[in-house]
């Protein structure tokens, strides 16, 4: 009984620690996300929020079952449940681990053939400042970037490619890829999932306005390859919902 108590304690503290990693890398990782993607639906990991819930469950479910075991077994409170909820979570991991895609597989081609150039955000932990400390880029040279990206989302209507990422865009502009980053986070204080998607809804509001199209419409006509972001994406930015837009417009 005192090596089951040791190795629970040590099981739970590990899994405290397990958890509090997967919550710190989810962060990093759906940050990312928005330097690269301008539509971040089916890579935001959602499943792990679930696994990270069910992990805390039964770390607290085996402290009742060590305190209270003995007094409440008809309440189901034994080792068996914490075994059969291992069990659970077992299955729910590899089911979706192995289904999971990675979430940055759309662009490892472009990773490839940019090396001697690498992306400066898949560096871990840095703030900006030091993200950028050796680049050559200097003011007038973002300028000019910033210039070449307005023009290609006002004339060219780059944003409208729902598949755009970061990597796609700087190619189509002609600059490194790091550069268009560093220009997005240092001179115009976004990032690339922001700058894409406030020009989307710029564009929405206009087709809103100036035609009878339905909502899903203008969502799938604007970049957005789902309702749900849309809306979530149109609220943010206007504060109303694209129908109360129009129906306020109108």
């Amino acid at each position: 009984s005192y090596s089951f108590f040791v190795a629970l304690i040590v099981w739970c503290g590990m899994s405290t620690l397990y958890a509090f990693s997967i919550v710190k890398h989810s962060i990093r990782y759906r940050r990312e996300l928005k330097n690269v993607f301008s539509d971040s639906s089916g890579k935001l990991l959602r499943w792990i929020d679930w696994l990270t819930f069910l992990l805390l469950f039964i770390w607290l479910y085996a402290l009742l079952v060590l305190v209270f075991e003995d007094r409440y077994q008809n309440l189901m409170i034994s080792e068996n449940g914490v075994l059969l909820l291992l069990l659970v979570l077992v299955c729910f991991l590899a089911a979706n681990g192995v289904s999971q895609k990675p979430g940055f597989a759309d662009v490892y081609g472009a990773k490839i053939e940019n090396q001697r150039n690498p992306n400066p955000e898949s560096e871990e932990n840095r703030d900006v400042q030091s993200k950028y400390h050796r680049s050559a880029l200097d003011e007038t040279q973002a300028q000019r970037i910033a210039n070449k990206l307005a023009l290609a989302i006002q004339q060219q209507q780059v944003h409208l490619d729902p598949s755009l990422t970061l990597y796609k865009l700087a190619k189509h502009i002609g600059v490194p890829n790091q550069y268009l980053s560093q220009t997005l986070s240092q001179n115009l204080q976004t990032t690339f999932f922001d700058y894409i998607n406030y020009a989307r809804i710029e564009t929405a509001k206009i087709m809103l306005l100036d035609s009878k199209d339905s909502v899903l419409s203008i969502a799938m006509a604007v970049g957005f390859n789902a309702r749900s972001s849309f809306y979530k994406a149109f609220k943010q930015y206007t504060g109303v919902t694209p129908s109360d837009f129009r129906k306020q417009a109108l």
